[in-house]
Parts: C-alpha cells; sequence; structure tokens
C-alpha cells in the first residue's frame, strides 16, 4: 500500500487533469508548443507516456519487494505438499 494507494492516486490526478484544464483553460490547451502541435495535444500524449511510465516503475518495485515473499511462499508450501506425501 506504500506505493500503489501514492502512485494511483498521482496517475488519477494526472489524468482528471487533463479534462480540468481543457474545461477550464482553452487558452492554454490551444497553445502551439511544437508545429501544429497544441500543449492540449502534447499533454493528452504525454498520458501513454505517463502510464508506461508508472507500470515501468511498479514492475521494478513489484521484482523487488513482492516477487521475494511469493518465492518464499511457493517454497515453503512446496515443502509442505512433501511432508504431506511422505506421510
Amino acid at each position: 500500500t506504500r506505493f500503489v494507494w501514492p502512485a494511483t492516486i498521482f496517475f488519477l490526478l494526472y489524468y482528471m487533469a487533463l479534462n480540468i484544464l481543457a474545461g477550464t483553460s482553452p487558452g492554454l490547451m490551444g497553445r502551439k508548443l511544437l508545429g501544429e502541435f497544441t500543449f492540449g495535444y502534447l499533454f493528452a500524449l504525454s498520458q501513454f507516456v505517463m502510464a508506461f511510465v508508472v507500470a515501468w516503475i511498479y514492475s521494478r518495485w513489484a521484482a523487488r519487494r513482492i516477487d521475494p515473499l511469493a518465492t518464499d511462499l511457493r517454497e515453503k508450501l512446496h515443502r509442505q505438499q512433501i511432508k504431506e506425501v511422505a506421510e
């Protein structure tokens, strides 16, 4: 929960910022930045990048924190199953 809740809140706020800015700041969202690309288009495309970044960070976190716990549990259950079969 130390990682998942803050990451979820951050991503939801980032996602909702597009809708809020589109409704409250049309001048900002329509400002051209790179050729014909406006701030709104770039911000919307950044949502895809942010989703991949959050997923990548989570996968690294899970590999460090959750995977060792899952491996330990799997080994304990396997040892318990071997004892039950031997009895």
